[in-house]
């Protein structure tokens, strides 16, 4: 007990006691832990931590290293798969082509619900063809997929830009690129009267070119290697019956190394024109029906 200022004993506090305050709520725990915040997602993709299987991985644009290769062999195809990933996702493949040379391209979806579509742009990335569903005449068991033809004048450096439809389409793809084949699947054609240019690789390369044909009446074919942009110094010529078969065969004609051909054939129908190089002639050349 101790006497106050006013002369009232009153009951010692402790030192502690006395700079406490009385009427503080107990403390709560306080979390150390910091809160996470959402890196950015480059795309209109909700969330910040997408999936494995949505992250991009192919830029949409000409710094891509995505490529596909085309140059390999004669009658060459190459393709690779990937996935469009998010509304508004692009993929650029760098796709390499030779002056004349007349490619096709595609998208395909096998296994996925992707509308396609595809475009190719050169080495600026200006658009130089596009595609959005190559029909059900074409190819009635996918007609959503995508298909296009190019022929580049100039050759060089180009990009395939696969994407989906309406900028909001989704899915896994495979994008195909590849020249003329030596066969009867051939896409390039040609109606008499008319002038198409493309490119021997080297030897054991051969363009086959589809052309409808009337029974009895004559027709004249050519295939220059010398014209102010082709360099093919050699080129043949054949003509093939819608089975493949051999009917017709030129190399060399008039003095020169061009080829010519006169036919009149028995039947109608589609028939295909073969151009190759003698021995190891390769490059561009110009074919007339």
């Amino acid at each position: 007990m101790r006497r106050n200022t006013s002369g009232f004993f009153v009951a010692a506090v402790p030192v502690k006691a006395r700079h406490q305050h009385i009427n503080k709520p107990e403390a709560t725990m306080v979390s150390t832990l910091q809160p996470i915040v959402p890196r950015p997602f480059p795309g209109p993709f909700p969330g910040p931590f997408p999936p494995p299987f949505l992250r991009d991985r192919i830029p949409g644009d000409t710094s891509t290293n995505a490529s596909i290769s085309v140059t390999g062999t004669p009658s060459a195809s190459g393709s690779t798969s990937s996935r469009i990933n998010y509304s508004g996702d692009h993929d650029w493949f760098r796709v390499e082509l030779r002056p004349g040379e007349l490619y096709q391209f595609e998208a395909n979806t096998p296994n996925s619900f992707l509308d396609p579509t595809l475009a190719l742009r050169d080495a600026s990335g200006a658009q130089v063809a596009y595609n959005d569903d190559r029909g059900s005449a074409v190819d009635p068991a996918s007609p959503l997929d995508s298909r296009l033809t190019y022929r580049s004048d100039s050759g060089g450096t180009y990009y395939l830009d696969v994407g989906g439809y309406a900028n909001r389409s989704t899915g896994d793809y495979t994008v195909l690129a590849r020249e003329v084949p030596a066969n009867t699947s051939t896409y390039s054609s040609i109606r008499p009267n008319q002038t198409i240019r493309g490119d021997i690789q080297d030897a054991n390369d051969q363009d086959w070119h589809r052309v409808f044909l009337q029974a009895g009446r004559d027709y004249s074919f050519d295939v220059t290697g010398n014209g102010p942009n082709d360099t093919l110094g050699d080129p043949t010529l054949a003509v093939r019956d819608d089975s493949g078969a051999r009917l017709a065969y030129n190399d060399d004609s008039n003095g020169t190394n061009n080829s010519h051909i006169d036919f009149t054939p028995g039947s109608s129908g589609n028939y295909y024109l073969d151009v190759g190089g003698y021995s190891s002639s390769s490059g561009a050349y110009t074919l007339t029906a």
